[in-house]
């Protein structure tokens, strides 16, 4: 036994003390303390009950939860105006002090990132999280639900627009591996199709108890199918692609996009003469066409404050461009 393994935490004298990297944590009350903080007088380098230094509860536990929330935004390449945020939330985080417990400590880190990103619509899902906090899903799941619970967060709803952008690029990536003049002459095609798709499922109800990854990766293959750029027999392949790159399922992907073409072939079969003539296999050649007709895509609408948008307002400016 180490004289690390014969520490008692100086909060509830218990000998359960891990060491996690450079902090050490007590299992069963949740002390914590950091390597730097420890004092070594030892010449040896080992430690002693006595050589730890530990500052208040609250301090510590804020100053470890955001250090590993900030490697989780430096894994995932993130936008440093995170950090302000993420730096309030993780202080009240810290006064629940459970989260600092050896088993919810990674969690907890995913959980605050990923309540973050969704109020700031960042394109990265509560997989994407974990696998940067080397943490399983569910453990982050149940640590968020906590999170919501106890601190009465109002978290904003998964927006799939937000993860568009970054679908679309990891699927013109696997389609045109080789040729990068293809996938930028591709990228904003697609990216406005499918932009239209996503706000056509909105409004057929498509969106509703689904997750949102599984409908943009449905309404992106759907779209580079319409934009010749993806075959039937190349689809699943795709799909079983994406699903690693995205942490999703093939299964769910495929649900979703049968009730993506589902629901083109019944709004088909009421608005246009050739209908009987369409099926799933076929329905992807008058998807664009269709749309038009619903006016979901072309048509303006009133906002509250008496503006006018249209579909051109989420596109990004280099895509509005292309678009034109």
């Amino acid at each position: 036994m180490t004289d690390l393994e014969k520490i008692s935490c100086q909060e509830c004298q218990s000998s359960c003390v891990v060491k996690h990297g450079t902090i050490t944590i007590c299992s069963n009350c949740g002390w914590v303390c950091e390597e730097s903080l420890l004092q070594t007088d030892n010449p040896e380098g080992s430690f002693s009950p006595s050589s730890f230094q530990p500052f208040h509860r609250q301090e510590r536990a804020t100053r470890v939860l955001f250090n590993g929330c900030k490697e989780i935004v430096r894994k995932l390449a993130l936008d440093g105006d995170l950090l302000t945020p993420l730096d309030s939330l993780v202080t009240r985080v810290a006064q629940l002090s459970w989260p600092c417990y050896q088993h919810w400590f990674p969690a907890s880190c995913a959980a605050c990132v990923y309540i973050v990103a969704r109020m700031h619509s960042k394109p990265v899902n509560m997989t994407d999280c974990s696998i940067a906090a080397n943490c399983i899903v569910s453990e982050t799941g149940r640590v968020y639900q906590q999170l919501i619970a106890q601190l009465e967060l109002q978290v904003p709803p998964g927006d799939p627009f937000a993860l568009l952008w970054r679908v679309c690029s990891i699927l013109l990536t696997l389609l045109f591996p080789d040729s990068e003049q293809r996938h930028s002459s591709s990228l904003g095609s697609v990216y406005h199709l499918s932009c239209k798709l996503l706000w056509y499922a909105e409004q057929r109800w498509l969106l509703t108890g689904r997750k949102p990854i599984h409908v943009v990766i449905a309404a992106s293959t759907l779209a580079a199918t319409c934009c010749g750029l993806l075959s039937q027999e190349r689809r699943r392949q795709l799909w079983r692609d994406m699903s690693k790159h995205l942490s999703s399922t093939e299964q769910s992907i495929r649900q979703r996009y049968n009730e993506f073409t589902d629901t083109l072939l019944k709004d088909a079969k009421a608005l246009l003469p050739w209908a009987d003539q369409l099926d799933q296999k076929n329905i992807h050649q008058n998807v664009s066409l269709l749309l038009t007709i619903l006016g979901y895509c072309s048509n303006k609408e009133e906002t509250s404050d008496g503006h006018s948008q249209t579909m051109e307002m989420f596109l990004p400016p280099c895509v509005q461009n292309k678009s034109k």
